[in-house]
């Protein structure tokens, strides 16, 4: 029982090991310091958004449409930014709050 809950406990680190050694293998230049924060600078809105999903799942409801709104945001982001950056920004700003 405690061996089972030791391993389950392990898991993610265990899974975070296994994509970081098959992104070595892939890329061995990915495994330096730009290389690092460059992951983890494009995990951030992906964290977030678990984030958000975590909120909703822990008061008994379930959300599938943060997916969608990811990506409609990053689509219409994109598309601001290249056009107007200003604009972009203010949006941007606008949706977090700022």
């Amino acid at each position: 029982m405690a061996r089972a809950r030791l391993l389950r406990g392990l898991l993610p680190a265990m899974s975070l090991v296994l994509v970081l050694l098959a992104i070595a293998w892939l890329n061995p230049r990915a495994i330096s310091y730009f290389g690092f924060s460059l992951m983890l600078n494009l995990a951030i809105p992906i964290a977030l958004a678990t984030i958000a999903q975590m909120f909703v799942i822990a008061g008994n409801e379930l959300d599938l449409s943060i997916g969608t709104f990811v990506g409609f945001v990053g689509c219409v982001t994109a598309t601001w930014l290249k056009d107007a950056p200003l604009v972009g920004v203010l949006i941007l700003l606008g949706s977090i709050g700022v």
